[in-house]
């Protein structure tokens, strides 16, 4: 669909996706992957939320292998990373997200307390 729409424009479209949230789910959703919609797709996401250290500003941009604009995506996330030093993580936390990739949090203490505001809402009248 996004592929017939940038032909009848005459245009690329890009989609984006900001998935720090990606892997903490409920009730055995599943969260697809945005390659599989787009060619021309850009996953954005942050270890903030997986390995809860909130504050920290480290992740990662991830072009969809099948896109044309991966060569300039680098080039320009470079670019940036260069401009905005001062967002560039430490050597110390660099080097530990390197060494804990495929590493989360037990997301249990989230569900409990999700379960626990759901729970209050639902008492109170709400349909969600």
């Amino acid at each position: 669909m996004i592929a017939e729409q940038g032909k009848r424009l005459d245009r690329a479209i890009y989609l984006i996706s900001d998935e720090p949230y990606r892997k903490i789910v409920y009730d055995d959703a599943v969260v697809p992957s945005i390659f599989s919609n787009s060619t021309n797709s850009i996953i954005a996401s942050s270890y903030s939320k997986d390995i809860s250290i909130p504050g920290e500003r480290i992740g990662y941009a991830a072009a969809n292998p099948k896109a044309v604009f991966c060569e300039e995506l680098a080039a320009g996330l470079a670019l940036s990373s260069r401009i905005l030093g001062f967002v560039n993580v430490s050597a110390f936390m660099q080097r530990v997200v390197g060494r804990i990739q495929g590493v989360s949090v037990d997301f249990s203490e989230y569900a409990r307390k999700r379960n626990l505001i759901c729970d209050g809402l639902s008492q109170g009248g709400y349909e969600f």
